[in-house]
């Protein structure tokens, strides 16, 4: 139950009577009492309901006896109201009624009327609280006028309305100082104050303050000066002029300070509820927080300063800060919302300036000159908007934009985070540049950079219409995967950085220049359709370029720089490359010039990998200034004439194809080492071509035209099929020259092979190699002729008003020619002209030259050609040595039949045997005849083995009969000389070896007187081998056939000795299969039937019989031999021409001596021996001796 404080009422004034009928006044009223009186309590709170007491009524004047007024008299005044609450010096929290007592009423009698008691001031005082959330009220006068709700009487004052406060009547304020604030009110309820009633209700105020929780909202507007303090919480307001006169300004208080009875929380909150400008400053001596209702806009154009914080907290709203005003502050946090800085606005903070996520600053930079922001740090997030930003003169360089950055935020010591979307603007008429935010270093600036860098639609487009842009920073792929650099328009863009990008670059007009730095090796492709690529400035000069390719018209300027152009998929150039630098090739792909491309106006060109195409040049031809290469690399020619100049020695290991032609200038030397698949000519105008065949190329198909003082060398394997016309040319041991047409060299050194190409055939005529001087280092010319007598078809070596020196090897291959003897000089191979001259060993035979039976040699010529070299035919050696080999083999054969003593040994002791003998000998006999002019000479061993049997035994009266077989093998081995008068003379022409194998039956009849008859037939298979002394070798097999019949007659001269004649007479004839001598020549023998014959004496004389009666025989024997019939016929048959015969006449008559001894070893075993000599007695010079060792053992 709320109580009631009453003030005591005042007392009515008095009331005359009637005795005074003279007029006597009315009593005053008396006043009402205070409903609390309070001084010096501290603070006190109520709830209840005090009203002061009422004032008394006046008395009413005099009255006449008849009641009527008296005019001399006056009512009496009313008494006043007492006060609701009075003091000083206290704090009164009031949430109950305060009201003044009501004044009394006059006294009314009397026409003069008594004035109304005035109502009581519901609370007067000085240095007075006030916190109020009841009722405030002053009481009212007879007539109704409110007295003052509250009178401060002096001192310090402070009045803080509450929710739930009314006051009504005046607040009227007087003393040292005054406060009227706005204070707390429940969370769920705003408070509305009308600023009007500031001078018209509440009166004498200085300071303004918002206090504790909860928001107030100020209507309405007032003149009156009002400087609003805000300590906690929210204050709304709607327009400046609720704030009062503008020249206040608003101050946000300081926390943990006494704002009436509580401690200031420190963070002050201004809203605006609509679109406003505040023109006021702002103090801040605490924490700020303004903002405004969503879609509205708040813009201060007046100063800020304090070292409080302000915090921007404006969802969908605007704080606007516009004007030059200074602005400070020890933070400033843009927590949701708008923060707009214009013309010309800044802010200086002390500490940080932090911008929350889905937040947004927006700059207008329109009448600023410096950063807009100042603080230590930054924390940046959200949206950044920029306008009015301009650069004035557009930068040369990338370095160079930071000319036109304008700094925005400005920190001591820097910044994190960054806006998520911020400023890139594409800059009218700069396509390469963007204008936007960026940090850079401890600062954010609105500045110009790549647009190539832009995080939102980057590009890669330089469009210069004029003057020079240089990108001096490194160009890496970019945010939205595109990497490929464009550039357009007449000016030149620089890149001087080491840039990443691997996109393509395009150049379509104008120039792009790399620089120091500056290369593009990562970009996929240079694409040039029109302007210039310089790259002559580049460091280190060298640099990479990826996939040229280039339209007419475009240009590549080296300068002195190497450039490698990669290829790793095929491309073209159609434009210009000049400079005194190298272009390397490089990469697997071709790179094709075409059109009116050329290579020829840089310093050297070098292929170290792929394909360097020029069959695409219009012009049919094109120059390469010093040409290198690797191995593996290719220059495609197709129909191009190429153009090689030479001003410094180079090697190119790579390969040339086509059917163009290559021709070779300048006075340096070209080594080519690769495979030369071109087909066209070869020309030398000046300098030195090499062909280096070590690695296995260098073979060249093409002839080769020279100018006078041009060099051509093969080495290392060189190989050149084709013609000379005329050039020094040198070929060392290891490299060829297939020299397909006549040819004229100037100067010839020759170590390695010259090959005259095969001729048509049948060959009708010769061709010519043609040279001024000559110096073989022992080479070989390979010719071909067709080999015959002086009038001999033949390629022939020229040496035209020079010398031949040194040594060359002629090989002269002969191609159907079957031989021929040649007469005087012979066949003319190597003709000098014009005074030239060879020396003696100039020239010789790479080996033997044959031709049929023939053999040629080389030899100067005499007389008026003794400069010359001719070959000269002669006889073969292999005529002599085939010759010979019917007679040999025939001679083998008469040596295995020999005689009847030769095989059995002793005929004494055979006369006394009547049982089979089995026969064995073995036999070495060498013969040694004599060349003639009929006849080979020949050193023959004859050697061998043969055994036999008698295979039936017929004896009675001391006459014995018997048949018998043998086999024999054995060989003969003959060093044959030429005809005797030839050229061939004595000297060895090979060798035969015949292996025989011999099959023979015999008839031998011993009569008793002495007499006996011995008949042979024998057949002999031959396998001959021939060796010459011209490391030809042949083989051949063949047949013979011998009958012989001997006969002899002993007769005893006493003491165990005996004469006995001989005769015998034998048939032979020899048939030996022909063969091939070479692919022109066969050889052939004839068969033919020799007789031969022998007449002689032999002495023997027969020991006694020892004691196991055994006897032996010694013998000597004196024979007259002879062979006759044809000689044997050996031919050499060629195709074309008649055969060429040889024979070989048979050996002649001899005269031979032989000795011997037979004795028997035991009763069954015999053994003989014998020795012979014998020598021709005609023409035939045949000589020969022999031994034989035979055994017999009868069954």
């Amino acid at each position: 139950m709320v109580s009631t404080i009453l003030g005591g009422n005042g007392g009515n004034g008095g009331i005359p009577d009637g005795a005074n009928q003279s007029g006597a006044d009315g009593g005053a009223g008396g006043g009402g009492g205070a409903g609390a009186a309070l001084s010096g309590f501290g603070s006190t709170s109520t709830q209840a309901n005090i009203v002061g007491g009422a004032g008394g009524s006046g008395g009413n004047g005099g009255i006449t006896a008849n009641g009527v007024p008296a005019s001399n008299t006056a009512d009496g005044a009313g008494g006043a109201g007492g006060s609701g609450v009075s003091g000083s010096g206290f704090t009164l929290t009031n949430s109950g009624n305060i009201t003044g007592g009501n004044g009394g009423q006059a006294g009314f009698s009397n026409p003069n009327l008594g004035v109304m008691g005035a109502g009581g001031i519901g609370v007067v005082g000085g240095n007075l609280t006030i916190i109020n959330s009841g009722s405030i009220s002053g009481g009212v006068d007879g007539n109704g006028n409110r007295a003052a709700a509250i009178s401060f009487t002096g001192g310090i004052n402070r009045l803080e309305l509450q929710r739930g406060s009314s006051i009504t009547g005046l607040v009227i304020a007087s003393g040292l100082s005054n406060t009227f604030a706005l204070g707390s009110l429940d969370a769920s309820n705003q408070g509305q104050f009308n600023v009007s009633l500031i001078g018209s209700q509440y009166l004498g105020f200085s300071n303004f303050q918002k206090t504790g929780n909860g928001t107030w909202q100020l209507t309405g507007t007032t003149a009156t000066s009002t400087p609003w303090t805000i300590y906690d919480d929210t204050l709304i307001i709607s327009s400046d002029a609720n704030l009062g006169s503008t020249g206040n300004a608003l101050t946000f208080g300081a926390a943990g300070v006494y704002v009436g009875s509580t401690i200031s929380g420190g963070t002050g909150q201004l809203q605006a509820n609509t679109s406003l400008t505040m023109t006021r400053d702002i103090v801040l001596n605490g924490d700020a927080i303004i903002g405004a209702s969503s879609g509205a806009t708040l813009t201060s154009t007046g100063a800020i300063s304090g070292s409080g914080s302000l915090t921007v907290n404006a969802a969908g709203a605007t704080l606007a800060l516009s004007g030059s005003a200074s602005r400070s502050t020890g933070g400033l946090t843009l927590a949701a919302g708008t923060l707009g800085l214009s013309s010309g606005a800044t802010v200086t903070v002390s500490g940080a300036y932090t911008q929350a996520a889905d937040t947004t600053l927006d700059i207008n930079l329109s009448g600023s000159t410096g950063a807009v922001i100042t603080a230590n740090t930054a924390s940046l997030n959200g949206t950044l908007t920029v306008s009015n930003y301009t650069f004035g003169t557009a930068p040369s360089s990338v370095s160079q934009l930071a000319n036109a950055d304008y700094i925005l935020i400005a920190t001591n010591a820097g910044i994190s985070g960054n806006f998520t979307s911020a400023p890139a603007e594409a800059v009218a008429g700069y396509d390469y540049l963007r204008a936007g935010g960026m940090v850079k270093g401890n600062n954010y600036v609105m500045g110009l950079s790549l647009a190539w860098d832009a995080l939102t639609n980057p590009s890669g487009n330089f469009t210069l219409n004029n003057g020079n842009f240089n990108v001096d920073q490194v160009l890496g792929n970019r945010a939205d995967g595109g990497n490929d650099l464009v550039k357009s328009g007449t000016g030149t863009l620089t890149l001087s950085a080491n840039n990443i990008y691997t996109g393509s670059t395009t150049v379509n007009a104008g120039g792009l220049v790399l620089s120091g730095a500056g290369n593009i090796s990562n970009s996929s492709a240079l694409i040039i359709n029109g302007g210039t690529v310089d790259v002559s400035g580049v460091n280190g000069n060298s640099t990479l370029i990826n996939n040229l390719s280039g339209a007419a018209g475009s240009t590549v300027t080296l300068g002195n720089t190497a450039l490698t152009i990669n290829n790793i998929v095929d491309t073209s150039f159609a434009g210009n490359i000049q400079g005194t630098g190298t272009l390397i090739k490089s990469g697997a792909a071709s790179f094709a010039i075409v059109g009116t491309s050329s290579l020829g106006n840089i310093g050297a060109v070098v292929i170290n990998q792929g394909t360097l195409d020029v069959s695409g040049v219009s012009s049919g031809s094109t120059l390469i200034n010093n040409l290198s290469g690797v191995a593996g690399s290719t220059v495609t020619l197709g129909s191009t004439a190429l153009t090689v100049n030479n001003t410094v020695d180079t090697a190119y290991a790579g390969d040339i194809h086509g059917t163009g032609t290559l021709t070779k200038t300048g006075a340096a030397a070209l080594t080519l080492t690769g495979n030369m698949a071109y087909t066209g000519e070869t020309i030398l105008t000046a300098g030195k071509l090499i062909l280096d065949g070590s690695a296995g190329g260098a073979q060249l198909s093409g002839d080769v035209i020279g100018q006078p003082g041009s060099s051509l060398a093969l080495i290392n394997g060189a190989r050149l099929t084709g013609s000379i016309d005329p050039v020094n040319s040198s070929i060392d041991a290891s490299s060829t020259w297939n020299m397909t047409a006549p040819s004229v060299v100037a100067n010839m050194a020759l170590a390695g092979i010259i090959n005259f190409a095969a001729p048509p055939q049948p060959m009708t005529t010769g061709r010519t190699l043609t040279a001024s001087n000559w110096t073989g280092q022992g080479g070989t010319v390979n010719l071909y002729a067709v080999l015959s007598n002086n009038a001999s078809v033949i390629d022939q070596i020229v040496i035209n008003g020079g010398t031949a020196s040194g040594n060359t090897n002629l090989h002269i291959i002969n191609i159907g020619g079957q031989g021929a003897q040649t007469t005087g000089s012979g066949i003319k191979v190597v003709d000098t002209i014009n005074n030239a001259s060879t020396s003696a060993t100039a020239f010789t035979l790479a080996g033997p030259l044959y031709a049929g039976a023939y053999q040629y040699n080389l030899q100067r010529g005499s007389g008026d050609s003794s400069q010359d070299w001719f070959l000269v035919s002669k006889v073969r050696a292999e005529t002599s040595l085939y010759s010979s080999i019917d007679n040999q083999g025939a001679r083998y054969a008469s040596v295995v039949a020999g005689s009847l003593i030769e095989r059995m040994g002793a005929l004494t002791a055979l006369e006394r045997k009547t049982e089979p003998y089995a026969w064995g000998r073995l036999f070495r006999l060498t013969d040694d005849q004599a060349a003639s002019s009929r006849s080979v000479g020949q050193q023959a061993d004859i050697s061998g083995v043969q055994v036999g049997s008698d295979v039936l035994v017929e004896a009675s009266d001391a006459r014995r009969d018997s048949v018998g077989v043998y086999f024999a093998s054995g060989q003969s081995v003959a060093n044959v000389n030429g005809y005797g008068g030839s050229d061939s003379g004595q000297t060895v022409t090979g060798q035969n070896t015949i292996h025989g194998y011999s099959l023979g039956a015999y008839l031998t009849r011993l009569e008793s007187d002495g007499g006996y008859l011995d008949m042979v037939f024998q057949t002999t298979w031959y396998e001959v081998s021939e060796a010459s002394v011209n490391h030809l070798t042949a083989s051949t097999r063949g047949l013979g056939v011998l009958g012989s019949a001997e006969i002899g007659q002993a007769f005893d001269l006493g003491d165990g000795r005996k004469l006995e004649l001989q005769g015998q007479l034998g048939l032979q004839s020899v048939k030996l299969r022909g063969f091939a001598l070479d692919a022109e020549t066969d050889v052939s023998m004839d068969a033919r039937i020799n007789v031969a014959s022998r007449l002689g004496l032999r002495l023997s004389k027969t020991e006694l019989p020892d004691q196991h009666g055994n006897d032996a025989v010694v013998w000597l024997g004196l024979d007259l031999l002879n062979n006759s019939g044809p000689a044997s016929t050996t031919h050499f048959i060629t195709s074309n021409t008649s055969d060429v015969e040889f024979s070989n006449k048979l050996p002649g008559t001899r005269v031979a001596i032989s000795a011997g001894a037979d004795g028997q070893i035991s009763k069954n075993l015999m053994v003989n021996v014998r020795v012979n000599a014998e020598t021709s007695i005609d023409a035939s010079h045949s000589k020969s001796y022999g031994l034989q060792v035979g055994i017999k053992l009868a069954f």
